[in-house]
């Protein structure tokens, strides 16, 4: 773990914000007027002609990214190098990059880097990660998917989806890019380092998985502008992506950076807080610990496939649909995997089939059932596919109208196995028994 977070001073990166459209037209870009259309429509064009992704990716390779050293207006320039590992990396090569965790954005009104020497369309948000991240002084390595996989190469994506889990495992470290810095956002990081340092010093242990933290450390209370200021940071879209379970999953170092400011993933996850493990007395404040409950994956629990892991997947958010299940691909244990091979060429409908079915044969479970009944039907016209599916398949990408129901709370219902089979018109069959009517059922009102 960092002792001390990292404050990089990158007043530069300002000034390159401020100024990358004079930088872009130095180098042949066009305005940002008229920079309208998306990502693809402009590096499709590039991407063809070879002069980007040249060389095709064998069986265990992939590309990582020089970023080249700069500060200020000065343009991103950035080149491409293979490199392969088989089973365990054998050589510091492997391990020399760093991974990039960040959400994608829009791909309207994309930014342009030098790429190999030609301009190349990227989103927004990643080039702000771009500009933060490179240093005065030196080259660094980096293996982003937006640019080391070419998005326009199906069978390369499937492939290299097939290598998430060694690409963000032999990385030196995972750096969680969550955005540019507001206001507030140094004192949120500031908070992060005194609350981190409160609950080392009253209680050494407090980090560690089995233990969780209050926010109420003798007489010094947490306040309601400390509150606030770290539920907006878990209220940014990266918390909500569906590719974050697997990059922390593997992750040997993960590192969350915002702007100039970052800090290791543990010490926003001392605060992900379990009542019933309060080692220091006081009083939990009820509505942060649900904040933090909703948003932060525990990074050191066992986060393999199991139902709690089910019931947090399904309200995940990606880009592309087929990506809300493929995101946890390499989560799944290998029978799954079996069932549901990587392949963008189905349909989503199909997709889904395939997925609930995989995960009722594996775990002889009826759980889905409970998802489904906490989840709210979708509302988007694009999904109304999802409506028409069997009543037993979960949604992909909606929320639960309540939370998370943890398997340790119902461990006799989560020890029993279902007999079930599948009909050929996709009617889940299942064996039980009667042993009752439910005359009538209420909600619980909410204020209770």
């Amino acid at each position: 773990m960092v002792e001390k977070s990292k404050r990089v001073d990158h007043q530069q990166t300002h000034n390159a914000k401020r100024q990358r459209v004079g930088s872009h037209h130095r180098h042949g870009e066009i305005s940002n007027t008229s920079r309208v259309a998306k990502v693809a429509t402009y590096n499709e064009p590039l991407i063809a002609s070879g002069m980007i992704y040249a060389e095709k990716l064998e069986k265990g390779a992939i590309r990582v990214m020089t970023l080249s050293r700069g500060s200020g207006s000065d343009p991103v320039v950035c080149g491409l190098k293979k490199i392969r590992f088989a089973g365990q990396p054998s050589s510091g090569e492997v391990s020399s990059y760093d991974a990039l965790s960040y959400v994608w954005g829009s791909e309207e009104d994309p930014e342009f880097i030098n790429l190999r020497q030609n301009r190349f369309a990227i989103t927004q948000n990643l080039f702000e990660a771009l500009v933060y991240l490179r240093l005065p002084d030196s080259d660094r390595t980096l293996w982003i998917d937006a640019i080391c996989v070419n998005q326009q190469d199906i069978v390369e994506k499937e492939t290299q989806i097939k290598l998430m889990h060694q690409i963000y495992g032999y990385a030196k470290r995972v750096l969680s890019w969550i955005g540019t810095a507001d206001a507030g956002n140094h004192r949120i990081f500031e908070n992060l380092h005194r609350m981190q340092d409160m609950v080392r010093d009253i209680f050494p242990l407090a980090g560690r998985p089995i233990f969780g933290t209050t926010l109420t450390l003798g007489d010094q209370e947490v306040s309601n502008r400390d509150e606030t200021a770290l539920r907006e940071l878990l209220d940014r879209p990266y918390w909500f992506r569906a590719w974050i379970f697997q990059e922390m999953k593997f992750a040997s170092s993960f590192i969350v950076k915002c702007g100039a400011d970052e800090v290791p993933y543990e010490w926003l996850e001392a605060f992900h807080i379990q009542k019933q493990h309060s080692c220091v007395g006081g009083e939990t404040t009820t509505s942060f610990v649900d904040n933090l409950d909703s948003s932060l994956p525990l990074l050191h629990t066992d986060q393999s496939f199991s139902y709690y892991f089910l019931d947090c997947l399904l309200n995940k958010h990606c880009q592309e649909r087929h990506d809300s299940i493929f995101a946890f691909w390499n989560l799944f244990p290998d029978d799954i995997k079996r069932s549901i091979p990587i392949n963008y060429t189905i349909s989503p409908d199909e997709l889904l089939l395939q997925s609930a079915r995989a995960i009722i044969n594996s775990t002889r479970s009826l759980y889905i059932f409970v998802i489904k009944g906490r989840q709210v039907p979708p509302t988007d016209t694009k999904e109304h596919w999802q409506t028409t599916m069997p009543s037993w398949c979960p949604y992909l990408a909606t929320p639960r109208n309540s939370s998370v129901i943890k398997p340790q709370s119902m461990p006799s219902v989560f020890a029993e196995e279902a007999t079930v089979s599948f009909s050929t018109n996709n009617k889940l069959l299942v064996r039980g028994f009667v042993i009752g009517r439910v005359a009538q059922s209420i909600r619980r009102p909410k204020h209770v």
